[in-house]
Order: C-alpha cells, then structure tokens, then sequence
C-alpha cells in the first residue's frame, strides 16, 4: 500500500466522499456483473450470482481477499473483510480512507480533512470550491442499475442497516 508523504499531505485539504451503504451496495453489485467479475460475485453469493445472495454474503463477512483482481490488505480492526465484524461497505471506506491500527469496535480514525456525502455531493462540494457545482456535467454515471426502491427486500435492507449501523448512525443515512 502506498501513502502520501506528511510534508505534502501538511499543505493541503484532503476530501473524501461517502456513499449510502444501500446505494453503495447495489453500485458494487452492478458494476461486479456489468464488468463479468462473476467469481467475485459468486464469492459473496455463496455461488449464487444474484443481489440478494450477494448482500447476504457481503453483511455477514462472506467473501474473497481478492477483489476484481486486487488483493486488500487487511484493515478494519487488523482483519480481513470476511473477519471483520463490519459489512462490506464499512470496511471498504475504512480500507481507503481510514487510519490502519488494530482496534476495537468503530474506533476509527479518518485521514480526510473533509467527508462529503455523495448524496449532497453538488452542494457540498461547491460549497467546497466556491462555485455552483450544478453547473458542472456529471461523471462516472451508473447505467443500467435496477432502482433501489425495488432491489431491497425489508430483511436486506435490515442486513445493511446490522453490518453497516456505525457508519450509518456517523454520516445519519436512512434506509431507502
């Protein structure tokens, strides 16, 4: 893993953005299918390739050390995804975004100055940059995601709201 020197890091304003674990989850399962990683998907889906299966597995620490080819280290409390304690989601923004020391808990050190939801992306980070952020075109636009009023049953989205309760209850998300 590669870090950035304190002396740069010193002079400037580091922002992170944090995505609902709903949104997030349903993102990451499209994307593991748009993009064919169905290994991965089987991984968390006990072989099934299916949303549902796949969530199951991602909320209750079922899946690969390898991802799309990439192999996470382990962080959230020193451990590996599938160890954890944390749903999927947790551990990914902690995995990129946090302090790495073993602790207990949602003992959590963020390494950003700012954390913006993306939910309020635009205003937040035109607010950020003093322009009006609605001006500018959107990127990286998922395509052919089902809507996330129809992908979650109330035991799903209960799943998320059990492995995933601390970083909901930090950033106050609600479910969909």
């Amino acid at each position: 893993m590669w870090s950035l020197p304190d002396e740069w890091l010193a002079t400037r304003q580091t922002v992170g953005t944090f995505r609902d674990p709903w949104s997030w989850y349903l993102s990451f399962y499209s994307h593991l299918k748009r993009e064919n990683h169905t290994a991965d998907l089987a991984a968390y889906g006990g072989g099934k390739l299916d949303f549902e299966s796949f969530l199951y597995g991602a909320t209750h620490g079922r899946g690969p050390h390898r991802m799309c080819g990439l192999v996470y280290l382990p962080y959230a409390n020193g451990k590996h995804f599938a160890d954890s304690g944390l749903g999927l989601c947790s551990w990914m923004h902690r995995h990129f975004y946090a302090e790495r020391f073993p602790s207990t808990g949602y003992d959590v050190r963020w390494l950003v100055d700012v954390k913006i939801r993306t939910d309020r992306l635009t205003d937040e980070l035109g607010a950020l940059l003093g322009g009006d952020a609605s001006q500018w075109p959107p990127r990286n636009v998922a395509r052919n995601k089902p809507p996330i009023e129809t992908a979650y049953t109330l035991d799903s989205s209960v799943w998320v709201a059990l492995a995933d309760r601390e970083y909901i209850a930090e950033f106050g998300w609600e479910a969909p």
